[in-house]
């Protein structure tokens, strides 16, 4: 007998992918409003290009994040449990939404966001030194269209918090790529 159940590996955490086509990107195209796709990263290959999938038949330009920390399966689990009991059945047919919401309310906060709006090297050199002095790893550090995300361990902001062009979130989206859609 066959068994067609997809088979998923348990986890405790995973990330989400977020696909933004900003209106001050695509005023050049036809009907450009805002549009936003989120995907649940099982696995980074397979969920990427299935986001891509989802967004090629909407023209414009493409943003594709994904989120610094991980989520917490269990919390989001309980949060979705509870909140389906507490509401009236409106979520009955949207249950996929709700999950994504229930995921997106509780990650797991291990590292911060600094995004250093700007190519200037010497503003990109004195926030990687700040963290080299206060002994803060780098976990990732990607090029944006705009200038640079940093994805780094938590630590006291106070040190950054002054700089210009340079932000940071406790929980965001780190930038993967950008993508024209014809």
């Amino acid at each position: 007998m066959s068994d067609n159940k997809e088979r998923i590996e348990p986890t405790e955490s995973l990330h989400l992918y977020l696909a933004l086509r900003r209106n001050k990107t695509n005023r050049d195209v036809a009907n450009h409003r805002e549009l936003c796709f989120h995907q649940v990263v099982r696995d980074e290959g397979i969920d990427l290009a299935l986001l891509k999938l989802r967004i090629s038949f909407h023209a414009g330009v493409w943003r594709i994040h994904r989120t610094v920390n991980p989520r917490n399966l269990k919390r989001a689990r309980i949060w979705m449990m509870k909140h389906l009991i507490d509401t009236d059945g409106s979520y009955d047919y949207r249950i996929e939404t709700l999950w994504k919401k229930a995921l997106m309310n509780n990650p797991i906060k291990e590292n911060i966001l600094i995004d250093i709006d700007t190519k200037k090297p010497e503003t990109i050199n004195s926030v990687k030194e700040i963290l080299r002095r206060n002994n803060v790893p780098i976990v990732e550090e990607i090029a944006t269209p705009n200038g640079y995300h940093v994805v780094c361990p938590i630590f006291d902001t106070r040190l950054i918090q002054e700089m210009e062009d340079v932000g940071y979130t406790r929980d965001g989206f780190v930038f993967v790529e950008e993508i024209r859609i014809d």
